[in-house]
């Protein structure tokens, strides 16, 4: 059975069959806002008004946008992921970030995109929610951007606190002040550990927007999302869909994806190129969103009907749930790895397996599925000596392989 990547050129799909957690902060248009009552005369009004225009910033309930207000990381985190058009997640590892927090996912794209690397100690605690400094800033733009850092001397900074930057970061502050991203104080101070405000980000990001995303925002589509004055948009992945071999796969593609913004949830139509069903095999697809440029992905099983066990049904037309497919041969173990760090607050659990898996549960909870054969599940309420049953399913919901691990301080392995 062959498995291709239709998104682009033919390669080998690795992933198992859940759709992949990611989630942006794409946006849906809405009638352009007026100006802030706040920021007239602002020295970042122009660029204030630029990037709310683009959709990557808002204000609050009140019609302000609190210019002097500071930011916090996981707001800064959710507005450089927007910026920056960064999708792609890995697992949260922070003593006090919950998977039932609103800005998970936001970290999780952080942690994935690789600019948070080095920044916090994974295992500790990122403490999302206090103000991000001018050089915690500098140092992200730097990895961003890929700006290039002299690592081979030291670096010797033109400002009278350059001994207060951190020593690991000084090459980022020089690049990203040469790169006139950002800038000293008039009385020829950085400032290193001074909190930035929501005025001064809208500056910087403006010139990253200008000087190397070709002056428009890389998840703008003319709307508006949310940083500190509200909820981050997100959404649903889709459910993968089987369809049988030369089936008509139009009436069975899901016609719309969920969109959430707080607790509200709204449909966003969603269009599909030519899915082909000559081919047995999974296949992974791209879809176009109405008024956004969040591209949601469908992976399509593509069966033989008259194999064994396949009772050919056709599945639920637009709503992405398809058929059921033959028995799956597991040739090796099914689950390969399984790793469960504990920790006081909340645990993690990580579980590599066999590419026939579609999905892995850790006693009744769905694990997140991270791409690469890799699930993981972020939870609270572990004990120390608590059993925990880790089952793999294929794509029928039958268990393949089922294992007992006993929680413990460090971490199990297998």
């Amino acid at each position: 059975m062959k498995e291709w990547n239709r998104i682009g050129l033919r390669t080998r799909w690795v992933g198992a069959a859940l759709s992949l957690q990611l989630v942006t902060m794409a946006v849906i248009p809405v009638a352009s806002a007026a100006a802030f009552k706040d920021t007239k005369g602002n020295f970042a009004e122009s660029a204030i008004d630029a990037l709310h225009q683009q959709g990557v910033i808002s204000g609050f309930a009140n019609g302000t946008f609190k210019p002097n207000q500071s930011i916090t990381r996981v707001e800064f985190f959710t507005l450089l992921n927007k910026v920056m058009g960064y999708t792609n997640a890995d697992t949260p590892m922070f003593a006090d970030v919950s998977s039932k927090s609103w800005f998970y996912e936001q970290v999780g794209i952080a942690v994935g995109s690789g600019y948070i690397q080095g920044e916090y100690q994974d295992g500790g605690k990122l403490s999302p929610t206090i103000p991000i400094t001018r050089q915690e800033v500098a140092s992200m733009l730097a990895k961003s951007l890929k700006l290039p850092l002299d690592n081979n001397a030291a670096v010797k900074l033109p400002y009278k606190d350059s001994a207060q930057v951190n020593s690991w970061r000084k090459s980022a502050v020089q690049s990203v002040v040469s790169a006139q991203l950002m800038a000293g104080m008039p009385d020829r101070t950085f400032r290193p550990a001074e909190a930035v405000s929501r005025a001064q980000v809208a500056a910087i990001l403006k010139r990253v927007v200008d000087n190397y995303m070709g002056g428009t925002s890389a998840g703008s589509s003319g709307g508006n999302s949310s940083n500190g004055g509200g909820s981050a948009l997100t959404y649903k992945p889709l459910n993968p869909i089987t369809l049988n071999l030369n089936a008509s796969a139009a009436q069975f593609l899901p016609t719309y994806v969920d969109a959430v913004l707080g607790t509200s949830v709204s449909k966003v139509a969603v269009t599909w190129p030519s899915i082909p069903t000559n081919e047995i095999g999974k296949f992974t697809y791209e879809g176009t969103l109405s008024g956004s440029t969040y591209k949601p992905k469908l992976i399509v099983f593509v069966v033989d009907p008259s194999a064994a066990g396949n009772g050919g049904n056709t599945g639920t037309p637009g709503t992405g749930t398809g058929t059921t497919s033959p028995p799956i041969t597991i040739n090796g173990p099914a689950l390969s790895d399984v790793k469960i760090s504990f920790s006081s607050l909340f645990s993690t659990i990580i579980v590599r397996s066999n590419d026939k898996v579609t999905s892995v549960m850790a006693g009744s909870d769905v694990m997140h599925y991270e791409g690469g054969n890799s699930f993981s599940l972020a939870t609270a309420g572990l004990k120390l000596g608590q059993k925990i049953t880790i089952k793999a399913l294929d794509i029928q919901g039958k268990v393949i392989e089922q294992k007992d691990y006993i929680v413990q301080s460090t971490t199990n392995g297998n």
